[in-house]
């Protein structure tokens, strides 16, 4: 089965359904997975209106149960990961096509994040923000219970979000895995 990410934002929220109709009238939704992220705003992207992650667990929930309605294999959602995202294991390097390093491939493109290059090498400074990044330095989520599924949530989120890297940001799945799970 391969996997489809529809990614979802409130320009585009209305249409999935007609998407999703297409994949099934061309016989898809047997062949593929359908999985739905929440975008999130970037310079880049002027384009889109991003969801809050409260706001993105009241369509995740009826666009997955259509999707299962029509047939469709779901990819999984859970942020079932120890280290929370591959960005936080030591060897994990993204190369830009500019030669630039990276440790998330959300934050491509923006130099400001970049660890160092094919040029210069690594930023020892740099990479150790985001491998020593620990969610149990924050109060937050040492009393929080999903806090071993989601590592402390996604850096590239919360510098999104206005934040840096030693903020940690609540998985969107946090708002509606009660009702996921049902």
């Amino acid at each position: 089965v391969i996997g489809v990410r529809v990614n979802v934002d409130k320009t585009n929220v209305k249409h999935i359904p007609k998407l999703l109709g297409l994949f099934k009238n061309d016989g898809l939704n047997s062949k593929i997975g359908i999985g739905f992220g929440r975008t999130w705003s970037c310079p880049q992207c002027e384009y889109i209106v991003p969801f809050t992650s409260k706001e993105f667990g009241k369509y995740f929930i009826p666009l997955t149960k259509l999707a299962i309605e029509m047939g469709f294999n779901l990819t999984p959602r859970l942020p079932f990961n120890i280290l929370g995202c591959g960005a936080y294991a030591l060897n994990t390097l993204i190369v830009d096509p500019l030669g630039l390093f990276y440790k998330c491939w959300d934050l491509i493109g923006i130099p400001e994040y970049s660890i160092g290059s094919l040029d210069d090498g690594i930023n020892i400074n740099r990479h150790a923000k985001w491998i020593l990044r620990n969610p149990l330095t924050s109060r937050k989520c040492q009393k929080c219970s999903l806090l071993p599924a989601c590592g402390g949530g996604c850096a590239a989120l919360s510098i999104h979000e206005g934040k840096n890297l030693e903020y940690f940001t609540c998985p969107d799945i946090k708002y509606f895995l009660k009702e996921w799970l049902k």
